[in-house]
């Protein structure tokens, strides 16, 4: 059966893993940390793909991307502007490549493996960033700017005189620096600690938890309010606090919407691996 690799090019790190067409994974390498210099991160993709050793390339990368040709326009948290990287990553690995935005090739692992392909849903990863697309008929949107929900400013809770970004206070980064911030814990211990010392009872982390969902859940009541999902698949490395995260944001997001039908709020039966899978499978399908 035919196989390709998957290549995730996060805002922290880069993993990726070997996807047949029937969805199986074979797991890759360790996952190594995402370079600040962009010839250094392309030089970082082109080895891991050696590594995985497949005819087949998929990468997928965040920011704003430009999947028709093959550009990276820009990335909050990735070095580039106008990078022509599909190009890049081609000569450098010396095989065509398919370029993907990481969200949308999640929400099409998601939509063809993670049992929501029947219904109208909204794919939101909670990782380095905060970012969406709604999928319908197994299509997600597209379209370089569609989904970025975590760019909108709101007032600080910490200081409502100024603003900040969405994904600055909802993303697993945010509830990490922020609880880091106020602990005068590590940066890089993780939101898994976070939400641990929640479970400890911890007020600090009570209080950052408590901030990244209030502003999730403003900001997913607008976006419900706009492409009316039927489910929530909430992806990223916060997803995966699990029930810590899912019934405080669902409550909070049931008591915004108003009118509005209830969308059912769920994590991603496929875990960390979506965006790689998703990425693997353009590749697939590129013959």
């Amino acid at each position: 059966m035919r196989r390709a690799a998957g290549i995730d090019v996060g805002g922290t790190t880069i993993k990726g893993l070997r996807l047949d067409a029937s969805g199986r994974r074979f797991p890759g390498p360790v996952p190594v940390p995402t370079p600040t210099d962009e010839a250094a991160l392309v030089d970082a993709v082109a080895a891991l793909a050696r590594e995985l050793g497949e005819p087949r390339v998929g990468v997928c990368v965040a920011g704003i991307v430009d999947e028709t040709r093959g550009v990276a326009l820009s990335g909050s948290n990735l070095p580039w502007r106008d990078s022509p990287l599909r190009e890049r990553l081609s000569d450098a690995i010396g095989a065509p490549v398919a370029l993907g935005h990481d969200v949308r090739c999640g929400a099409r692992a998601e939509a063809r493996w993670g049992g929501h392909g029947g219904v109208r849903f909204l794919y939101v990863n909670l990782g380095t960033g905060v970012s969406a697309v709604t999928v319908t008929d197994g299509e997600p949107a597209s379209g370089p700017w569609h989904g970025e929900i975590g760019q909108p400013l709101v007032p600080d809770p910490a200081d409502p005189t100024s603003l900040v970004s969405i994904e600055r206070l909802a993303s697993a980064e945010a509830v990490t620096r922020r609880y880091a911030d106020r602990s005068g814990g590590l940066p890089s211990a993780g939101a898994d600690v976070v939400f641990g010392r929640l479970a400890q009872g911890d007020p600090v982390a009570a209080a950052v938890v408590n901030e990244a969902v209030s502003a999730l859940a403003q900001c997913l009541a607008f976006t419900v309010a706009a492409t009316a999902p039927e489910v929530i698949v909430l992806a990223g490395g916060m997803a995966q606090a699990g029930s810590a995260l899912v019934e405080p944001l669902s409550g909070r997001l049931e008591s915004l919407l108003g009118i509005l039908p209830r969308p059912r709020l769920v994590v991603s039966r496929l875990g960390p691996d979506a965006e790689a899978m998703g990425a693997a499978a353009l590749a697939l399908s590129a013959d």
